[in-house]
């Protein structure tokens, strides 16, 4: 036999063939449970607080920490909450605090319902909270289960306390402190970011639904206002509301430290309101 010659070109690639679908792997492991939607998605009633207080609880903020004090992780109810959870644990025969909620139209109302928040009422619920007078009204929770206006704060009761959750949770305020003319919204949330990796600044309804107890000082705290289904602003914890971009709540956007400009904060009783100067330094209220 002679010698092997040399290799010829290589030929075209032929058609690519296609073999059958091997079996299925193996399923892989479960994910953390979803939300479900911006609501809570549990309205779990923890108990009656021991403890009985005049209207006078220190603030709403205080409120809650009374409430987690007794029951950990809960927070002060709102009347939504409690009636949807279902509760069937006796009331104490003089009733129990609770806070009022509200309505997607902002419409103060004792029902419940998932698209019903916390209302931000100041003015009744004994003052803020801070108020045991006898002619100011309030909100409680009957020993029939109903919640209902009265017309004193001045008698001792329990507080009716919850641990349901929202999607929503309060990271706390920053360090630094910035009058009206802090560089606006795209600042603020990075300010936040900073401090708490992830947080951004709070909007009213996103701070009222955390329930948190963490301390506001005394100067209050810059927050967004809130949008209601319709577009006006409102300052209510219903979870259906978003964030409202309107330039006279919120110090021309972040542009101004006019003393007789307007902002939206919260102050030191965990109550939201528009303020008429935002030449007053306040830290920012960062949310999750």
């Amino acid at each position: 036999m002679g010698p092997m010659g040399p290799a010829g070109p290589t030929g075209p690639v032929g058609p690519s063939g296609t073999g059958p679908a091997g079996p299925p792997g193996p399923q892989g492991p479960a994910g953390p449970p979803g939300t479900g939607a911006h609501t809570e998605d549990e309205w779990g009633f923890a108990g009656f607080t021991v403890a009985t207080y005049t209207g006078n609880l220190g603030g709403r903020i205080a409120a809650h920490a009374l409430c987690a004090a007794e029951f950990s992780g809960a927070h002060f109810c709102h009347a939504s909450e409690y009636v949807l959870s279902v509760s069937m644990t006796p009331v104490p025969p003089d009733g129990a605090w609770i806070d009022p909620s509200a309505t997607p139209d902002a419409s103060t109302v004792l029902s419940g319902s998932p698209q019903f928040g916390r209302s931000n009422a100041a003015s009744s619920v004994c003052g803020s909270w801070e108020s045991s007078a006898t002619n100011t009204n309030g909100y409680i929770v009957q020993p029939s289960g109903i919640p209902v206006l009265i017309s004193s704060c001045a008698q001792a009761r329990p507080l009716a306390c919850c641990n349901g959750a929202s999607m929503s949770a309060f990271a706390g305020v920053t360090s630094d402190s910035y009058a009206g003319n802090h560089g606006g919204r795209v600042a603020a949330h990075s300010r936040c970011n900073a401090e708490y990796p992830g947080a951004h600044l709070c909007h009213a309804a996103e701070y009222l639904r955390t329930s948190s107890s963490h301390t506001i000082p005394q100067e209050g705290a810059w927050l967004d206002p809130s949008t209601n289904i319709t577009g006006g602003l409102s300052l209510n914890g219903v979870p259906t509301y978003g964030r409202s971009s309107s330039l006279a709540a919120t110090c021309n956007g972040g542009a101004t430290a006019a003393s007789n400009s307007n902002g939206t904060s919260v102050n030191a009783a965990g109550i939201i309101a528009s303020t008429s100067s935002c030449a007053i330094a306040r830290p920012f209220a960062c949310c999750f």
